[in-house]
């Protein structure tokens, strides 16, 4: 695999990228390599070269590896090829990774293997990302063969759009950020929190619009995983949380302090099988308290970690963490005072400690659910940049503002912060109002990439509220 197929037929100079995808689970799984070897002489009759992915793909490093291979190639023509039905994760890892590119989708007559059906979902999800093949092809015949050479002729003297060219060093970062975002993997653990519509997330106009692939896990997976982990393991890792909370007040449970640390060891597995670039999950209000001690310490790993199924805010934390290079806090617009010009937010108390005041950092149980763990400080003060993204394919808006946070004292039992906008706050809240903005924000440290933000949501073609 992974080496040019000499044609039977003329050699012309299209050429075509083959791609294996199976499921080990389904039917057919363990004859995925014999379909490719088939299907590499079968398209030895048509008139381009083949050229194959040095992996079958059924996982997201082979499908990273075939996008990569294929990227550096310079093909940009690939055929799909099922040889059973395969989930469109691995569709969309392939994807994010190969860059501009045409698709054509291949299908297997196998009843069984699931193949046709696994074309045709991924045929509309395709379409809804606006990268639809013309039609699918199916089975080894003829007009098979007649419609591959039609297909990659056409994706031969057709042109694929690419972005443009960066005109300076904020366009530089900007086109840099767009182009990683589209491999951003996003972990949504559970369902979206009840009670909040505004969370709801639209994952096709996510990928369209702003790049990331959001990634579905049952919290039974989660829950499974701390479970069965060693008690060798979960002793250690309680080892490491004492060093790096040493001289801090510890006031939940110990019981409850082992719950969070088995979710930490749990969460950060998933993100290693996954490939989790950020997390968020439906912890209000049965799991309050259960992960934030889990996320203030994977926020120092460097996984973006947001509260309550928030995807469009984990988007963003990542962003905010990606250009400030350090951990950023998730808030709830709590507080609003007009003659200070202050607006305070806060939630339960799952940040970093690098957020914290020296000394002030406590572990305590959650408010209302009084139970749980927290890392419970208020954020030291400094300049800071505060994000809020929502909507959907046609109504993505994002604000970006700037301030400074000053010592306000723990005025929420959880990352509380109080930030002197720059912007009048009457303003500002008259303009949330208006324009149907959210109530979490992203709130990082310091405003030297605010207006790198704004720049990167205009490229995406998220509108950008202003506040004047």
């Amino acid at each position: 695999m992974g080496n040019r197929v000499r044609n039977t037929a003329e050699t012309r100079p299209a050429r075509a990228g083959l791609a294996v995808f199976y499921n080990p689970y389904e039917a057919g799984g363990d004859n995925a390599r014999a379909v490719l070897e088939e299907s590499v002489a079968f398209l030895s009759l048509a008139r381009f070269t083949t050229i194959s992915a040095p992996v079958l793909v059924h996982d997201i490093d082979t499908a990273r590896q075939a996008a990569t291979y294929f990227r550096e190639q310079g093909i940009k023509t690939i055929i799909v090829h099922l040889a059973t039905w395969t989930g469109d994760d691995l569709l969309m890892e392939l994807v994010s990774w190969l860059g501009p590119a045409h698709l054509l989708l291949w299908a297997l007559r196998d009843m069984n293997s699931g193949s046709l059906c696994g074309c045709q979902q991924f045929n509309m999800v395709l379409h809804e990302l606006d990268l639809s093949p013309s039609d699918i092809v199916i089975g080894r015949d003829a007009a098979a063969i007649n419609r591959f050479n039609e297909l990659v002729s056409w994706c031969n003297s057709t042109a694929i759009r690419t972005p443009p060219r960066a005109r300076n060093s904020v366009d530089e970062i900007v086109h840099a950020t767009v182009d990683e975002l589209q491999r951003v993997r996003v972990g949504i653990i559970g369902a979206r929190t009840p009670g909040m519509m505004e969370v709801s997330f639209d994952e096709f106009g996510i990928k369209a619009s702003i790049g990331p692939v959001v990634c579905s896990i049952p919290v039974c997976t989660l829950e499974r995983k701390a479970s069965d982990l060693s008690r060798a393991a979960v002793e250690a890792a309680i080892g490491r949380f004492k060093e790096k909370f040493y001289g801090a007040s510890i006031n939940a449970a110990a019981a409850e302090v082992e719950v969070s640390i088995r979710n930490y060891l749990a969460l950060k597995e998933l993100a290693r099988e996954h490939h989790l670039d950020a997390i968020t999950i439906d912890c209000y209000p049965g799991y309050m308290g259960r992960t934030c001690v889990a996320f203030s310490m994977l926020a120092d790993e460097g996984i973006a970690c947001a509260c309550e199924a928030d995807v469009h805010a984990a988007i963003v934390l990542w962003l905010v963490q990606r250009l400030s290079k350090q951990p950023a806090n998730h808030i709830d617009t709590l507080d609003a005072d007009l003659e200070g010009n202050t607006m305070t937010g806060g939630h339960c108390g799952s940040c970093s400690t690098t957020l914290a005041p020296p000394g002030q950092v406590a572990i305590a149980p959650v408010r209302l659910a009084n139970e749980g763990a927290c890392v419970v400080f208020p954020q030291k003060a400094g300049p800071v940049t505060l994000v809020n993204l929502v909507g959907r394919t046609s109504t993505f808006r994002a604000c970006v503002l700037t301030g400074t946070a000053i010592d306000g004292g723990l005025t929420f039992p959880g990352n509380p912060v109080t930030i002197k906008l720059d912007a009048r706050v009457d303003v500002v809240l008259a303009t949330i109002a208006s324009r149907g903005l959210g109530h979490h924000w992203i709130v990082g440290q310091g405003t030297h990439y605010a207006p790198v933000l704004q720049n990167l949501f205009q490229t995406l073609g998220v509108k950008v509220i202003s506040v004047s």
